[in-house]
């Protein structure tokens, strides 16, 4: 009879344990860094890609890009 009771118990945790396991954590996939530029007017740093180049100058937006030019 103890027999029974322990192989029961055991069939009971890995019952448990497969229906109820936690999911192993993905791997985040992370973005290349990217390059960040600073605004010639502001001096505010962003990345290049969204920013403006002009004249070898980098700006954050084109009222900027424009203001530095008078």
């Amino acid at each position: 009879m103890g027999k029974l009771l322990f192989f029961l118990l055991i069939a009971c945790i890995v019952y448990w344990r497969l229906r109820y396991r936690v999911p192993a954590p993905r791997a985040s996939v992370q973005k290349p860094a990217e390059i960040m530029v600073r605004c010639t007017y502001c001096g505010v740093f962003l990345p290049v890609s969204e920013a403006i180049g002009s004249n070898a100058a980098w700006y954050c937006n084109e009222a900027h890009r424009q203001g530095h030019k008078t």
